[in-house]
């Protein structure tokens, strides 16, 4: 299951569950941005960026505790 479908689904029984409330949590303190899925095929660099940045880490996920490099303007 995607990160979005987890997010945007009522699940309880995902050994993810306690991470994925947080990040529920987290987002309802945002004012409830919309999560959505980006397609990597179309020419999308900040996703490209993403994904090298996270294949190069020993961690299942990433933090960033501030906007990725690729995002701001």
């Amino acid at each position: 299951m995607s990160v979005v479908n987890l997010l945007n689904s009522v699940t309880t029984d995902h050994h993810l569950y306690n991470l994925i409330t947080i990040c529920r949590s987290l987002l309802q303190e945002l004012g409830q941005p919309p999560v959505r899925h980006t397609l990597h095929e179309s020419n999308n660099k900040c996703a490209d960026l993403l994904a090298k940045d996270g294949r190069e880490h020993l961690f299942p996920y990433l933090l960033y505790l501030s906007v990725p490099f690729c995002r701001r303007n």
